[in-house]
């Protein structure tokens, strides 16, 4: 019989493996938009004043795709070994409360 560790792995690496297949079908779907939109004719920009200037602000003051992607995973990196120290604590409590009441009603 599996133990729960292996049970849990077992999960991550189905999980691993479904979000690695959606990966591959997001590339290819991305890959057959870009061919779309090569084959589609190209719009005429408009430009509108004052606009450029506003982006080149918004841009520069605005994190990279990469920087949120990085920052949130770490914040939830963050949060999770937070919660793992706090449980494990909270076990350690709980067993500590219990082997002295189980002690003091032995010993009543």
């Amino acid at each position: 019989m599996p133990t729960y560790s292996e049970i849990t792995a077992q999960i991550a690496d189905q999980w691993i493996e479904a979000l690695e297949n959606a990966e591959k079908v997001a590339a290819a779907v991305s890959e057959q938009g870009r061919r779309l939109a090569e084959s589609l004719p190209q719009p005429t920009p408009v430009k509108l004043d004052g606009f450029e200037k506003f982006t080149d602000i918004a841009s520069a003051n605005l994190p990279s795709a990469t920087e949120i992607v990085n920052a949130n995973f770490d914040l939830a990196s963050r949060v999770l070994a937070a919660q793992r120290n706090s449980a494990l604590r909270l076990i350690e409590n709980i067993t500590a409360v219990t082997k002295t009441a189980s002690k003091e009603s032995a010993d009543a």
